[in-house]
């Protein structure tokens, strides 16, 4: 029986990948390959890079699915290739806030998520603190970053939360109430 089942998987296999699309198995440009390998030794982990060439650009794919945009131009006739946004490694801020906190007088370890991310001018990126509180780096748009360091949790919480406009308005109402709260107090 074990046997059987171990046939079907792999005809089922066999079969699944025969049927990719013909954009998953065509083999990749002299392009594409070029920037995998300047790309991938850049991160240090192999990239797959896909581009089209109407409107020139380029996709990365990072380790964990998700995508890194890259621009095209030629210059001096060749063909050049530019990050959009910035890429973040997290063993690199993790190192720095390591060094941040211990600084500080409150050594201890962060964690900061995804290994590899692509970000946005003014994009923030919160790691997690060790001992319960939060740290959120900006990325600024000379590629520069600022630190925020939050070592108490409930703060690193407060600062982690999406205000969204209903929240926004929760919060107006209710310190209006502690404000007339306070005054009630006074009278």
């Amino acid at each position: 029986m074990g046997r059987v089942a171990t046939l079907i998987l792999i005809a089922t296999v066999a079969c699944s990948s025969s049927r990719r699309s013909k954009a998953q198995a065509r083999d990749s440009s002299r392009v594409e390959l070029g920037i995998e390998r300047e790309l991938s030794t850049r991160v240090g982990v192999p990239l797959r890079v896909r581009c089209v060439w109407i409107a020139p650009s380029c996709r990365a794919t990072l380790p964990d699915g998700s995508q890194l945009s890259l621009r095209l131009f030629a210059r001096g006739g060749e063909i050049q290739w530019q990050l959009d946004g910035a890429l973040v490694l997290a063993d690199d801020l993790e190192a720095y806030l390591r060094d941040a906190l211990a600084d500080l007088g409150a050594p201890q370890v962060a964690r900061c998520g995804a290994r590899i991310r692509s970000v946005v001018t003014g994009d923030r990126v919160q790691c997690q603190l060790q001992n319960g509180g939060k740290a959120f780096v900006i990325v600024n748009a000379d590629g520069t970053t600022s630190i925020e360091i939050a070592l108490d949790a409930a703060v690193g919480d407060a600062r982690s939360e999406v205000v969204t406009i209903e929240r926004d308005e929760s919060l107006l109402q209710m310190s209006r109430k502690l404000e007339h709260a306070d005054e009630a107090e006074e009278e």
